[in-house]
């Protein structure tokens, strides 16, 4: 079977192939008990460091997975190293980054280009 393909399919290929990067991901996971949902998390100097490392080695790029388990809710945010910063920005003192995961940064990193979010929610039921 003979397939047809343009005169630019070389190009469109590529331009697609470029676009498939390896990403180098630290995952941070923290639980949240009731009155402490919107509490962030920190992200340390050495994380981001180790993260910056491997990725340099493994000729990938940094992002970090950020989970989120509170009441009723899982959320994961998936989120590159330069946004997490540009997001949240690195502290003055101890050069961390406070991530915040508050319904309105929520929204901030569902508007990036290069994020992604997962959200499960999800209810108990009774043994009844």
């Amino acid at each position: 079977m003979k397939i047809d393909k343009s005169s630019r399919h070389s190009k469109i290929a590529g331009n697609f192939g470029e676009t498939l990067r390896r990403f180098g991901i630290s995952v941070k996971t923290r639980t949240r008990i009731s009155g402490t949902e919107n509490e962030g998390l920190y992200v340390k100097p050495t994380d981001i460091d180790k993260v910056k490392n491997a990725c340099i080695h493994f000729a990938c790029e940094p992002y970090f997975g950020i989970v989120v388990d509170r009441a009723n809710k899982i959320d994961a945010i998936l989120v590159s190293m330069d946004n997490l910063i540009k997001i949240n920005g690195i502290g003055k003192t101890h050069f961390n980054i406070k991530v915040k995961v508050n319904e309105g940064f929520m929204e901030k990193y569902m508007k990036i280009h290069d994020g992604l979010i997962i959200r499960f929610e999800y209810k108990e039921f009774s043994k009844n």
